[in-house]
């Protein structure tokens, strides 16, 4: 069971974690993600590369507050003292924010790229998720707001706010009120950028998914049926109906379908192949 081909995913070894602080699933253990890049400097993935390793090597900022509150996800490790600043907000408030991180001058030159954001808004959600937060976490408030930017400006009613912004000062004033919305999986079709599939990497993706072969020396492929549960538990498998039925003959045992076949394919005249008197026949716990 489980055993399909194609290659496997680079993210498979990962560990996923779910966090209300870190708006939905992580990656925990971001070692694994190492290989999913380039370390080619010429890659637009090059960026993603650099993050990572700038957060491996010298962990996220420390952004509790006084209240003893960190808004972070709370799952990485080291916590740095990081550079902070008071910046003005869009909602007319002060608010402190990452100044120097941990992300170095060119990991964070390198994210403010569009082919670099293109590269990260087509990452699969919880990926995706993972490098804003770490964005977020370790990176200067520019880099964060290019992103956060970004999204905002792609979200339902975004078209209303700029056209807003044309029009009428005070309804722009209105729209421009939106609150920082947590990182969602999205296609930007204005952009160009759409969740990237690989389609071909499932090596082991469906562990459920079984081969019913048939039993003895050779066996044979005799259905795809799914695995609802395994030992220790009884082992149930479900499958098509018309996957009970074979065709035997009593002295040859299972013979191949076309000495039951009804159509031009019939082949019950070969005895080599079919026996004497070939049937259709209900599976029992002999056959597979």
């Amino acid at each position: 069971c489980g055993i399909t081909g194609g290659q496997a995913e680079c993210y498979f070894d990962c560990a996923i974690f779910s966090s209300a602080q870190g708006s939905g699933q992580l990656i925990q253990n971001l070692t694994c993600l190492e290989d999913c890049f380039s370390s080619n400097e010429s890659a637009n993935d090059y960026c993603i590369f650099l993050l990572l390793n700038d957060v491996i090597s010298k962990g996220v900022c420390n952004l509790t507050d006084e209240f003893g509150y960190n808004p972070g996800p709370g799952i990485y490790e080291p916590l740095v003292a990081c550079g902070m600043a008071i910046v003005a907000s869009p909602w007319g408030f002060n608010q402190t924010v990452v100044d120097q991180g941990t992300c170095s001058k060119k990991t964070e030159k390198l994210l403010l790229k569009k082919k670099c954001r293109k590269e990260i808004m087509e990452e699969q959600g919880f990926i995706q998720n993972t490098l804003l937060q770490l964005i977020q976490n370790s990176c200067n408030h520019n880099v964060s707001e290019y992103y956060v930017n970004f999204m905002q400006g792609n979200l339902p009613g975004a078209r209303k706010k700029r056209n807003a912004e044309l029009s009428n000062p005070k309804e722009a004033q209105i729209h421009s009120r939106v609150k920082r919305l947590a990182p969602a999986q999205a296609i930007y079709g204005s952009d160009d950028i759409r969740t990237k599939l690989k389609f071909e990497n499932t090596h082991n993706r469906y562990s459920w998914i079984c081969s019913l072969r048939s039993s003895g020396s050779s066996p044979e492929h005799l259905c795809a049926v799914n695995l609802l549960t395994r030992p220790p538990k009884p082992t149930v498998i479900v499958g098509s109906a018309h996957c009970t039925y074979l065709c035997k003959d009593q002295s040859a045992g299972l013979v191949s379908a076309c000495c039951c076949s009804s159509g031009p394919e019939n082949c019950s005249g070969n005895s080599t192949l079919c026996g004497d008197n070939p049937g259709v026949d209900e599976m029992d716990g002999t056959d597979a």
